[in-house]
């Protein structure tokens, strides 16, 4: 007996002994893991931004150029018009081809609005472009009247040219898809009203803006390589450049 009343005295000073206070384990924080699926979906992304940091390299390479300020002001606006051309017409080849990467699981709806936002991206730039390439020609025209040289003597301003009118082709092809669904509506006899057909197929349209946009380089690689842009760049960045 005097035994069990010993065995349970120390039993009970064990349950109510303090129990010792611990520091808390810090666990390592490690950055969590990128999935292949979310890597895949990046890779077009990744691979569009390439091409347009290179133009926009050049872009700003051309309008540091000291030579460029003290250019006359006619020449100067054809040349701070049409140089955005290529930085423009890049992003807007990437924002297209962006729709052709559909993400998988999306629904249908969130797909559509995406390939419908790229599109009006690619418009956008590829119609600003225009626009401001149309100002740079009548720029260089209205200097080369001034000082009473021929037009498109050169092999750079032939290009120039060829590049505005397929550019304007492939403008005109996509406002013909744009606005379809308008003007029939205004040829049975409806109201005309905005609404533009954003999701649409045309070989024309593609295949002019390919060449508009491969003649636009041109233009721009002979522009950087003549003689103003090699005393402007010197002969080494300006190749690099055109490259």
């Amino acid at each position: 007996m005097a035994m069990l009343l010993l065995f349970a005295g120390f039993a009970a000073a064990a349950a109510h002994r303090p129990r010792l206070l611990h520091s808390p384990v810090v666990r390592p924080v490690t950055a969590p893991r990128c999935s292949s699926a979310v890597l895949a979906a990046r890779r077009p992304q990744l691979k569009g931004a390439l091409p347009t940091a290179a133009a926009l390299g050049v872009w700003g390479t051309v309008m540091a150029s000291p030579a460029l300020a003290s250019a006359p002001l006619l020449f100067r606006l054809h040349v701070v018009l049409l140089s955005p051309m290529v930085p423009l017409g890049t992003a807007a080849v990437v924002s297209a081809r962006r729709r052709l990467s559909r993400p998988t699981g999306a629904p249908t709806t969130n797909r559509r609005a995406r390939a419908t936002r790229l599109i009006q991206t690619h418009f956008v730039l590829s119609a600003g472009a225009l626009y401001l390439a149309c100002a740079g020609l009548l720029a260089i025209w209205l200097h080369k009247e001034r000082i009473g040289k021929p037009h498109l003597a050169s092999l750079h301003g032939r290009a120039g040219a060829a590049t505005l009118l397929l550019w304007l082709g492939s403008y005109a092809a996509a406002q013909l898809q744009v606005w379809r669904d308008v003007w029939l509506e205004v040829r049975r006899g409806g109201r005309l009203a905005y609404a533009p057909r954003w999701l649409w197929g045309s070989k024309w349209h593609r295949q002019l803006g390919v060449a508009a946009y491969a003649t636009s380089l041109l233009a721009t690689g002979l522009g950087i390589t003549s003689g103003w842009g090699r005393r402007a760049l010197g002969d080494r960045l300006a190749a690099g450049c055109a490259a």
